[in-house]
């Protein structure tokens, strides 16, 4: 049997991290005809990195690995505590999701992408900071922004970042963009380009692990086991785990041989519709898993 390999995955900063958001919107932020942010408002830096984040787990549970994520709490965890998270559970690799910046105020120079890696990494790192590089910047090669590349830690900040020189594995951090940019700053709450950022990623993850890419499912009702999809009506738009560990599916069934992987207490996942099963009742998440609607493991959230 293959090995399942362990990610740990990091949210880069917290919500309440000073200084960590856009500057203040010139005009209201409207995201498929939806008023998201109103003028003069901000965005967090971290409002991007944990949807990805959460996107990201998905996916990589949808492609046979396990995840750990070091920050699942709400609010700032501290680097040290993301970090031991990671070395404790010996994780084979730490990947760490941010949003740019130059300054406070808007400017129009600097826009694109860079992933980071440690001024004395190993051969892996390099090689995932590449992989998941080449990927990214498919999303961005459209546009009209630089791609920065692979860079040190060093050669970018003049100094060495604690999670990529404090880790035990491979670890490399992306910079997805510039939120003091207005072009890519008003992309940070847009789910499509938070799934597509969240995919690339995986697929670079894979890459380097050998493991199979497996796509997410349409919104067909298709899944792999054949099985028909009965809908039924609900609010809930995100999950929350209440139980120290709890099974994803990948299929609408309870049978154990169904079983994706495991999620954690605390982390929030994405639903894309709520379907009965026998007698009861599973969540379909974005990602194409499938988890229990049963109020003893989950906590329904209309907005979070």
């Amino acid at each position: 049997m293959a090995k399942k390999y362990l990610i740990a995955l990091d949210d880069g900063h917290g919500s309440k991290t000073m200084g960590k958001r856009t500057p203040p919107l010139l005009q209201d932020l409207y995201i498929d005809g939806k008023l998201v942010r109103k003028k003069g408002e901000t965005i967090k830096e971290n409002e991007f990195n944990k949807a990805v984040v959460n996107y990201l787990q998905e996916a990589l549970i949808r492609c046979g690995f396990n995840v750990l994520l070091v920050a699942p709490e709400d609010g700032d965890v501290p680097l040290e505590t993301r970090v031991n998270r990671a070395n404790t559970a010996n994780a084979d690799a730490y990947v760490s999701k941010h949003y740019n910046a130059m300054g406070s105020s808007w400017q129009l120079k600097a826009k694109g992408l860079v992933t980071i890696i440690h001024y004395n990494s190993s051969s892996t790192s390099k090689v995932m900071a590449q992989n998941v590089h080449e990927e990214l910047w498919k999303l961005h090669s459209d546009h009209n922004c630089k791609n920065y590349g692979v860079r040190t830690d060093t050669d970018v900040s003049g100094f060495s970042l604690y999670v990529l020189s404090a880790t035990k594995m491979p670890a490399i951090l992306t910079e997805s963009g510039f939120m003091d940019n207005m072009t890519e700053a008003v992309k940070m709450l847009d789910p499509k380009f938070q799934v597509a950022d969240a995919e690339a990623t995986c697929k670079g993850i894979c890459k380097t692990f050998g493991v199979k890419y497996i796509e997410p499912q349409e919104e067909s009702g298709d899944n792999p086991c054949g099985i028909k999809e009965v809908e039924v009506s609900t609010t809930t738009k995100y999950v929350k785990i209440k139980v120290d560990e709890l099974n994803v599916r990948k299929c609408p069934s309870w049978d154990d041989e169904v079983t994706a992987g495991v999620v954690h207490k605390g982390e929030v996942f994405t639903v894309a519709k709520k379907l009965k099963v026998d007698s009861s009742y599973m969540y379909k998440l974005k990602s194409g898993l499938y988890i229990t609607a049963s109020s003893t493991y989950v906590e329904s959230l209309e907005k979070i």
